[in-house]
């Protein structure tokens, strides 16, 4: 499934927990996981590969993908829209009106005047329970992660949308990529 297919006005949302100083709320649509890839044809710029701020050892990494030229990019804002009414409609925002809701709402899209781009945010894992699975285009050849160079790839990414997070005054979305196809830059250096 593609983003564009899924219907962000019918997940179901659990009542958030908390967890290591931030609260919770899986997201599920129709009693599963909610997956999907962001697009089957285009390749998005990874400028910063996948990184932890200031923590070279940390597994569990930032990467944002520049959907500045993309469709993607409304696409995720009318998902956003959706996900705050249905989570307020859902009432795990105790009594909190839609407009304070959405005040507090840190979108997962964020636009940087310093590279004029919108960047989407997501987490991957490099190892754990539920590592990222890495494959090469085009034969789709499964690579490890220090084998690659991110910065100097497109990527199309295969989604898990965890669910909604909350922590000091403010509550956003947790995108996780599950599996990455990386198509290297030509002129990128060889990984061997």
């Amino acid at each position: 499934m593609q983003v564009t297919q899924v219907d962000f006005s019918a997940i179901a949302f659990s009542p958030f927990v908390a967890t290591k100083g931030v609260k919770t709320s899986q997201a599920t649509l129709n009693g599963a996981p909610v997956e999907f890839l962001l697009s089957d044809s285009e390749w998005y710029p990874a400028p910063f590969g996948a990184s932890a701020f200031n923590d070279e050892k940390a597994t569990r990494l930032t990467l944002e993908l520049d959907i500045s030229k993309s469709p993607v990019l409304e696409v995720l804002g009318l998902a956003e829209a959706a996900i705050i009414k249905k989570a307020h409609e859902m009432g795990i925002f105790e009594n909190q009106s839609l407009d304070d809701v959405t005040k507090t709402f840190k979108s997962s899209v964020a636009y940087s005047d310093k590279y004029t781009a919108f960047r989407w945010r997501t987490k991957l894992n490099t190892v754990g329970v539920k590592p990222c699975r890495f494959f090469l285009a085009p034969n789709k050849i499964k690579v490890p992660y220090d084998d690659l160079d991110l910065r100097h790839a497109t990527v199309r990414p295969h989604i898990l949308f965890k669910g909604l997070w909350k922590q000091g005054g403010q509550w956003g979305l947790q995108f996780e990529v599950l599996n990455l196809l990386v198509q290297p830059a030509s002129d990128a250096p060889v990984p061997f």
